[in-house]
């Protein structure tokens, strides 16, 4: 199994962007995301609001459920958040398969955060990056990240790589017929 997993921050519901412009007072939420090769058996990471979220005061953490069935912790607590999706194979809970939705985080915000201000999951302190496991073996393994840009420019824009896939010359010349 391909160990492509990564943890996603994104700015909007379709989780399409992960930039957003913080440019007046008002609501922040945060949406976060699972991508990889399916049955995800949980993750663990946190997310401390970083020193160029100046004015910003977290609210709460909002997991989707009944996709997660077990919350332990915060992603403002310094070890962190973990979250475990049922993985029991019966129906309905079909979800836990990736990409996963796992939620979002809140924040207040009085007034613009900082150019180029990163905001993304971070490990726990015994961990040296956030981690997650399968349903069918829960060794506990590194994730990718992609955080969050707030305010950015020219210099710092999120890094959105093309999806990409190992595949065949022949493949590529079915795509597009004879």
């Amino acid at each position: 199994m391909a160990q492509n997993y990564r943890l996603e921050f994104h700015s909007d519901e379709a989780l399409t962007s992960c930039e957003l412009a913080v440019t007046s007072p008002g609501l922040i939420k945060v949406h976060v995301l699972v991508t990889g090769d399916g049955p995800l058996g949980g993750v663990n990471f946190k997310a401390l609001k970083p020193p160029c979220m100046r004015s910003a005061v977290w609210l709460t953490d909002v997991w989707n459920q009944p996709t997660i069935y077990v919350v332990v912790g915060t992603t403002q607590r310094p070890d962190g958040v973990i979250l475990i999706p049922n993985c029991e194979p019966d129906p309905p809970n079909t979800l836990r398969f990736l990409p996963v939705y796992l939620g979002w985080i809140w924040f207040s915000v009085t007034e613009p955060t900082d150019p180029c201000c990163v905001y993304g999951p971070g490990p726990s302190p015994t961990r040296t990056a956030p981690t997650f496991w399968l349903c069918t073996d829960y060794d506990e393994r590194p994730i990718a990240a992609r955080p969050l840009v707030m305010n950015p420019n020219e210099s710092c824009r999120c890094d959105v790589p093309l999806a990409t896939r190992q595949t065949t010359w022949g493949a590529v010349k079915a795509l597009y017929g004879d």
